[in-house]
């Protein structure tokens, strides 16, 4: 499954019952999975509830913001969350949200913040170092 599809279904909160049950235990509405290449323990040892997380592509119109009702680390989840995907067994990290809110912030605002220089932006997550005034 390709990430635009997992980023329509995670917007709009389409997931299997599995999952839906599992973010209702939580008390949360919106899952994001992300695959172990795509972690920089580092950073994930620091994110914390209530803390920010943007989401946004170089050449797609899509910007959003959600506050962070929770993180959780689970090996076999990714199987039930996407259990007819190739890499479901890589899926591993997930961050939870109780809303999203579309944004201006644009992608280069995104990279321009962040902590390290990023020469060639690929997916994965990263630590902004300057505040962004966020209107929500």
């Amino acid at each position: 499954m390709k990430d635009s599809e997992r980023f329509r279904k995670f917007t709009v909160g389409k997931l299997n019952d599995d999952t839906i049950r599992f973010l209702q235990d939580k008390e949360a509405k919106f899952i994001w999975s992300i695959h172990k290449a795509q972690i920089n323990s580092g950073i994930w040892k620091q994110i914390r509830s209530g803390d920010y997380v943007f989401f946004s592509q170089p050449k797609d119109n899509f910007r959003f913001v959600g506050k962070l009702a929770g993180k959780i680390t689970d090996d076999n989840f990714g199987k039930i969350m996407w259990p007819d995907s190739l890499d479901k067994n890589e899926i591993s990290h997930f961050l939870l949200f109780s809303q999203l809110e579309k944004t201006n912030i644009a992608f280069s605002q995104i990279i321009d913040n962040a902590e390290s220089k990023i020469s060639v932006p690929v997916p994965g997550l990263y630590k902004l170092g300057k505040k962004i005034r966020l209107n929500l």
